[in-house]
């Protein structure tokens, strides 16, 4: 734990773990908590920041999901899960997602991949299969108005790798950019305060999601399309591009993630 800055309360993250990663990236990297929090710290806009982040295991049956009222943003990770299945475990984090959003409205949550199908199936959207179409590698991802301001640039390159996707946005959401495979690419929901008049500032955003995964390097990606094409569900040509496009140049450590760490900061109380 740490301060964020001079005279700032101590920046406190819940990560609410949806998964575990395949064998070979647990091996080389870990799991989700140390990819995240690798990630976290190689993304922040200063040096001075530093961050407490404690992991829950949300698809663990008997755990207990955090106090909301402890953390200034909670963050949901990706998973090979389906945001639409009818699993116990996926019911509960929609249930504690909803109740978060409407009964803590001064948290920041955050959704990456998974996350983000979670987040619009808990808040009026849905998740749905897209036809058996993959994307995944790096992929660029051309913005809406408000998605330049958010990233401060025209389109973004980010990691992908899925399969499902939202297909249209949920009530009160904002879209922050589309690719021909999947529609809604991130979405940013504003609180009640803001006005349409302008475009929502860090301060204004309370929920943030990507459908891609700013978190994930080329190797990580390697890792999981080897696993995938041995199970036989990616066959060679798209493993071999899917490999390939892994190792372009990404804005998960850049725009994205610092965009991400403004949208935490901001919820930080200063005295």
């Amino acid at each position: 734990m740490g301060q964020v800055g001079e005279g700032t309360k101590p920046l406190k993250l819940a990560l609410l773990v949806n998964d575990t990663p395949v064998g070979p990236v647990v091996e080389e990297f870990g799991k989700y908590p140390q990819i995240y929090a690798r990630w976290l710290e190689e993304s922040k806009p200063t040096s001075d920041i530093t961050f407490q982040l404690d992991s829950f295991d949300a698809f663990e049956e008997h755990t207990v999901f955090p106090d909301a009222e402890k953390y200034d943003a909670i963050i949901l990770t990706g998973s090979a899960a389906s945001a639409y299945s009818p699993l116990p475990w996926i019911d509960r984090l929609k249930k504690y997602v909803a109740n978060v959003a409407t009964a803590h409205p001064q948290v920041r949550l955050i959704g990456i991949c998974f996350g983000h199908q979670i987040i619009a199936s808990a808040l009026g959207g849905e998740c749905v299969p897209n036809d058996g179409t993959w994307e995944i590698g790096v992929t660029e991802v051309p913005l809406t108005p408000v998605g330049k301001a958010v990233f401060g640039t025209d389109q973004i390159a980010i990691q992908q790798f899925h399969r499902d996707h939202v297909p249209t946005l949920p009530p009160g959401f904002i879209l922050l950019g589309s690719t021909t495979v999947s529609a809604i690419q991130g979405m940013l929901l504003p609180y009640p305060t803001w006005s349409a008049e302008a475009l929502p500032s860090a301060g204004e955003t309370h929920i943030l999601t990507v459908q891609g995964h700013p978190e994930f390097t080329g190797p990580i990606v390697e890792k999981i399309v080897e696993v995938r094409a041995k199970r036989g569900i990616l066959d060679g040509p798209r493993a071999a591009k899917a490999k390939a496009d892994g190792y372009n140049p990404h804005d998960g450590k850049g725009c994205i993630g610092q965009a991400i760490w403004k949208v935490m900061l901001a919820g930080v109380d200063t005295p």
